[in-house]
């Protein structure tokens, strides 16, 4: 009723809110308010919301309609008031503008006509359109010195959060690893591993608190239960859940690794989880054999060594698959040291030592490889393999030299958590890690602080948007690092747009595929966003590639799993697509040369002036090759505007 009210096309998919005024003599006072829809909205965006008054009373007579707003959204113009002659309805357009705020907020909707009265309250949920963006900063303060920070606060109102932490490690920015992990976007077996993994030995680094150790049980729960729709029937686990593809090798066992940590800290795992991979993996084991002239045959070794010790940590150890694998000529030293752990958890540490090859031998992966690794990664590897078999010889220098890689350049979900797991593993006994410092912030007085833990927090209330900068004195033997991490989510995000090693072209266009303008649209228009993506061709293929299109609040993705024409309509060659209510994300490979297409169908809806993000795409674990989009504002003009033109 609202929509033919309103007069707007039969595909529009806005709804508005109906107040229904009835006679007071019919319904003794109020009469009631229906409220039809939730308005989409993000900061600093304006939205005109149509509200329809419907009236049963006889005779000629006026409506008096209101709108106003709570904190963080404001309601343009007075009441507004509309006359009717006896029974019918009318519609009003109140224009609200939200402000640089994020949660939820409400309009309280009145309507009056003489002695009658209804009210209602509609509520809106101000949610993010950018991702979030992050200062940090480290610095080292002598024994007896004492060094200062400066805090940048960044973000909107809501999304800010500040963290300090003291630690004897140089440049491992702790908080700044988890807080990638834990935001990741995407959710392949790999990333919904990796994001929860660390956080199950975040305790043998760091004093939790009641409240963190709760938030911590809660995500690693929740990635256990998430697991159940990545496995097959096979028992083994597919790259993205959902799926009918086959298994992935090493998502596999990344999965199967974290389950039987998690279970030995004492999480309960999904029924029926870990008896079905362990059957997966001892027959993957049992038939392994190495594809003879692969380039690959190094990440072959790695995988099986990889299952092997695994299946070790399960108490299920394949003594006959090691022992092949172990006598193979040429072994690559990557698997050599991760099968060293298998042999160290069967108790032979003898053989382990053996099996341990010189860290500084190390072999550069590929991407193509299929184990989602790095330099890095593997030497994370090598050292948690060094702790398995008691062999202290290389481990403080490996916990050095990870620490000091982490804080160069980008890594990977797979690096991060990796080298964090190991880290966690082996930085106890091994490293003098006993802190003692004083701060003074400058809001508050000084507080002396301590720790046998290698990294210890600043608490919360020293670090409120008030503090300005931070003083740490070192009273203890041995140097201090002082690392600084702040993020937030910004109005606006100003990347600049690039391509890098991959090409990028977005075009929009109408129904019948002409070209359109996108930055000011008329309500209902039905149209089309096409990207299309290139690889240049100079370098090797490109995997697992992410589209991330996040899309303005008043446009509306017309999903193709809830209508029967529509939606996005990727090329055939889109591994997996991720629809939600303002983006949509695909997953693909890009051949050497080759290009793909993704088509998204979209709806005007919402009168208004809104935020379109950046778009963005790269390979997920090598994001140094990507290309950008950069954000603009659109607008959606009302469609009564269109019939006047």
């Amino acid at each position: 009723e609202s929509r033919r009210a309103l007069g707007y096309d039969a595909a529009l998919a806005t709804e508005g809110v109906v107040v229904s005024v009835v006679d007071a003599a019919k319904a003794s006072g109020a009469g009631p308010i229906a409220v039809l829809t939730r308005v989409p909205l993000g900061p600093g965006e304006q939205v005109d919301i149509p509200i329809t008054v419907i009236s049963s009373k006889k005779g000629k007579h006026g409506v008096e309609v209101t709108l106003e707003g709570t904190e963080g959204i404001s309601v343009k113009g007075a009441a507004k008031t509309v006359q009717l002659s006896g029974e019918g309805q009318e519609t009003v357009i109140f224009q609200c503008v939200v402000e640089r705020y994020l949660g939820s907020v409400k309009l309280n909707v009145r309507a009056r006509s003489g002695r009658d009265e209804a009210t209602d309250e509609i509520e809106l949920n101000i949610s993010p359109r950018n991702p979030v963006v992050h200062n940090e900063q480290t610095i080292a303060v002598q024994p007896g010195e004492t060094g200062k920070l400066t805090f940048e606060r960044i973000g909107l109102k809501g999304t800010h959060e500040r963290q300090v932490t003291v630690s004897r490690l140089a440049d491992l920015n702790l908080h700044e690893h988890l807080d990638y992990l834990i935001r990741y976007p995407h959710g392949c077996i790999e990333q919904t591993v990796s994001s929860a993994f660390p956080q199950l030995y975040l305790g043998s680094l760091m004093a939790l608190t009641a409240e963190e150790q709760t938030t911590i049980d809660r995500n690693v729960q929740a990635a256990l239960q998430r697991l159940i729709s990545f496995q097959q029937a096979s028992g083994g686990f597919a790259y993205w859940p959902g799926s009918r593809h086959e298994e992935s090798d090493w998502g596999s066992t990344y999965a199967a690794h974290f389950f039987l940590e998690a279970e030995a800290l004492g999480y309960t795992l999904p029924p029926g989880v870990k008896d079905r991979w362990i059957r997966y993996a001892k027959r993957q084991a049992r038939n392994w054999r190495q594809s003879t002239g692969s380039y690959y045959h190094g990440a072959q070794d790695l995988r099986q060594s990889y299952r092997l010790f695994v299946l070790a940590l399960a108490d299920e150890a394949d003594l006959g698959a090691m022992n092949r694998l172990k006598e193979r000529t040429n072994l690559d030293p990557r698997a050599s040291r991760r099968l060293a752990a298998a042999y160290a958890l069967t108790g032979r540490k003898d053989v382990a030592m053996k099996l341990l090859v010189d860290p500084s031998i190390t072999v550069e992966p590929d991407a193509r490889s299929g184990t989602y690794g790095s330099a890095l990664r593997d030497l994370a590897m090598t050292l948690e393999s060094h702790v398995y078999a008691d062999d202290e010889r290389h481990v403080v220098g490996l916990v050095r030299d990870i620490s000091t890689e982490m804080a160069k350049g980008w890594h990977s979900t797979q690096t991060r958590a990796y080298c964090l797991l190991a880290l966690s593993k082996s930085i106890g006994g091994q490293l003098n890690t006993e802190l003692a410092f004083t701060i003074q912030p400058n809001t508050s007085e000084s507080l002396t602080m301590s720790s046998d833990l290698p990294f210890k927090d600043i608490p919360s209330q020293y670090l409120d948007p008030g503090s300005e900068t931070l003083e740490i004195a070192n009273e203890g033997k041995g140097m201090l690092y002082v690392s600084y991490f702040e993020s937030g989510i910004p109005l606006e995000y100003d990347r600049a747009a690039e391509q890098i090693d991959l090409g990028m072209s977005v075009v929009y266009t109408d129904m019948n595929d002409q070209p359109l303008d996108p930055l000011k649209l008329y309500q209902g228009t039905s149209f089309k966003a096409r990207v299309e993506i290139r690889h240049p061709g100079i370098r090797a293929a490109y995997k697992d590639v992410a589209l991330t299109e996040v899309f303005p609040s008043g446009w509306q993705i017309v999903n193709k799993r809830i209508h029967e024409e529509g939606s996005a309509a990727a090329s055939a060659s889109v591994d997996y697509q991720d629809i939600r209510d303002d983006r949509v994300m695909s997953y693909f490979d890009l051949p050497k040369g080759g290009k793909t297409t993704i088509t998204v169908l979209l709806n005007a809806t919402y009168a208004g002036r809104f935020y379109l993000p950046a778009i963005t795409c790269s390979p997920m674990y090598e994001e140094t090759i990507k290309a950008i989009q950069s954000g603009r504002w659109v607008e959606v003009l009302r469609y009564e505007e269109k019939k006047g033109s």
